[in-house]
């Protein structure tokens, strides 16, 4: 981690992403949430008002240490256990989770196949996967842009990409869909909010 990745993005990041369009999104895909759960990439824990009253424990990972001091400045009413991990090697046992939750995160890992693979592994038999992910158009000119402005995100944005094709990359990792919607975000730019929102489940579970 850089001096702007660990230091100023987390800054500046519940600014960038704490907008009102974004909590509307996250309170509703987290009602999705059951059971013991695992947030991967919590950053500076923007999802904490927005999972139901009825969780009461919340373990979860990041690899940024700037996102993890933030965080623990925050005072959740969820029981709260964070650990700095990246999502390609998550420390816990197989089978160790009945939810996974992933928003705003796909589009900055390194290595997707190996994170969504740990996802997989970590999920118990019948384990949801609850993910909020914005990525790649089927608009071939906005796909185009999203290629263009890539350089310019993920410097920026810290390795943030924008055509992250969401849903193949899930089909490929093995996981079958209950639920999803792909969506732009209204009144927003449309290289930067298309979105992918649903439930996934691991195929033959």
């Amino acid at each position: 981690m850089g001096w702007y990745a660990d230091v100023l993005f987390p800054k500046a990041y519940d600014c960038l992403m704490g907008l009102a369009k974004f909590d509307a999104q996250r309170r509703r895909s987290l009602q999705q949430v059951r059971g013991t759960v695992l947030e991967v990439g919590i950053g500076t824990g923007l999802n904490l008002p927005h999972y139901p009253a009825e969780l009461t424990h919340l373990t979860a990972v990041d690899p940024n240490p700037g996102m993890l001091r933030k965080l623990a400045r925050k005072t959740p009413r969820i029981e709260l256990e964070a650990l700095q991990a990246g999502a390609e090697n998550l420390p816990f046992e197989d089978g160790s989770f009945d939810t996974v939750v992933t928003t705003h995160v796909l589009c900055s890992i390194p290595d997707r196949a190996r994170a969504l693979a740990e996802i997989r592994r970590v999920l118990r038999p019948g384990g949801r996967y609850v993910f909020l992910e914005h990525g790649l158009s089927p608009d071939p000119k906005v796909a185009r842009w999203q290629r263009r402005l890539n350089g310019i995100q993920r410097r920026f944005a810290a390795g943030c990409l924008l055509d992250i094709p969401v849903r193949e990359e899930l089909d490929a990792a093995g996981f079958e869909f209950a639920e999803l919607e792909q969506y732009y975000l209204k009144e927003q730019s449309r290289t930067h909010t298309y979105f992918y929102d649903g439930v996934a489940i691991p195929a033959g579970s």
